[in-house]
């Protein structure tokens, strides 16, 4: 949503020509709600899918980018994406864009932290399915180095389990 008496002001207020020199913000504290992301993750699907996904903070520590590489259970290609997440101040919630290389795109969105859940919805294209449908992902911290991701699609207003992530930190070899 946009406002627009906003922007008009704005524009009103800076003209092309003399708009204010912008300093690069700090990275939200929110971004901290995301640490446990962080690192190179190994995940099994309960379909016997492998993904292995390493995080790091990009552009200053204010986005995370999740880099996917997924196998079948037996180590062939299945799939690799790019997941990228922020903080917005605008929004007041969690932003997030996903991309992979069968084609999957979306856009979702979370509130931060609830309940011990932390929970994105929003709005995805399903190649496997071909259509596009509404998401969820809801992940659950188990400990420092493990955490669980239960995903969600919603068919005719009701969230039906698309699949279950268990999540496990790699440590590497010292």
């Amino acid at each position: 949503m946009s406002d627009d008496s906003t922007i008009d002001t704005y524009l009103r207020d800076h003209p092309v020509d003399a708009r204010p020199v912008l300093e690069r913000p700090e990275p939200s504290p929110r971004m901290r709600e995301l640490d446990f992301m962080l690192g190179t993750v190994a995940s099994v699907f309960d379909t016997g899918v492998r993904f292995e996904c390493t995080t790091r903070p990009i552009l200053g520590g204010l986005y995370l980018q999740m880099d996917v590489h997924a196998t079948y259970a037996d180590g062939s290609w299945r799939n690799d994406g790019i997941w990228i997440v922020g903080w917005s101040e605008v929004d007041q919630s969690f932003q997030s864009y996903y991309v992979d290389a069968l084609g999957n795109q979306g856009m979702s969105t979370s509130p931060g932290w609830q309940d011990g859940v932390l929970e994105f919805v929003g709005s995805t294209s399903m190649t496997e399915v071909g259509a596009r449908g509404m998401t969820m992902d809801r992940y659950t911290v188990i400990d420092d180095d493990h955490f669980q991701l239960v995903a969600y699609v919603q068919v005719d207003g009701e969230w039906k389990r698309w699949n279950t992530q268990d999540c496990h930190r790699v440590h590497p070899e010292r």
